[in-house]
């Protein structure tokens, strides 16, 4: 993919809600696609290259993928929703006199990471990073040591949640009769 054409992707996905939009299947506004061999184009999408060529006379990009070996929407989602979670619990330890070290400040923690988790579902009718029906499993406060407490680091919290996903290709099988 050319500096153009990144730019382009880059400046149009960013902007979107994560998780609600595809890297795959773009069109991009006023970028030349990029012409390959049939060959090189195969080449390209084995190493798991994004390009923007045309197929069926529609400039697009292809697949998706980021270097990490990951699709981009997943990338950009899954850093979206830790940053959401990382902030909204800051803001709780900022905004708080004082998180205490009980059932009363996990609560308070396990709200926020339950808020971002909410979030990360999307807006109504818009696809979010994860579906709905995850799960937030709060640390045992009975399994802390004195040295824990006196830390004051509370251990992590787990979640469970399914990604939403993309579709990229589809297959369709048929018969005909006569």
């Amino acid at each position: 993919m050319t500096g153009d054409a990144a730019a382009a992707l880059l400046g149009r996905q960013l902007g979107q809600t994560p998780g609600s939009s595809n890297w795959a299947m773009q069109q991009l506004t006023g970028v030349t696609p990029d012409v390959f061999t049939t060959a090189a184009h195969a080449f390209a999408r084995g190493k798991r290259a994004l390009t923007y060529t045309t197929d069926r006379g529609v400039a697009h990009t292809w697949d998706g993928w980021a270097a990490s070996g990951r699709y981009f929407d997943v990338t950009h989602g899954v850093d979206a929703l830790k940053a959401d979670i990382e902030t909204r619990v800051y803001q709780v330890l900022l905004n708080a006199e004082k998180v205490p070290f009980n059932a009363t400040g996990r609560a308070m923690v396990q709200s926020a990471i339950e808020a971002a988790l909410v979030a990360a579902e999307g807006p109504v009718g818009v696809p979010g990073v994860i579906e709905p029906g995850w799960t937030v499993t709060p640390p045992d406060l009975s399994a802390y040591s004195s040295v824990d407490k006196a830390a004051r680091i509370m251990r992590p919290f787990l979640f469970n949640a399914v990604m939403t996903g993309a579709v990229n290709s589809v297959g369709i099988a048929g018969t005909l009769t006569l």
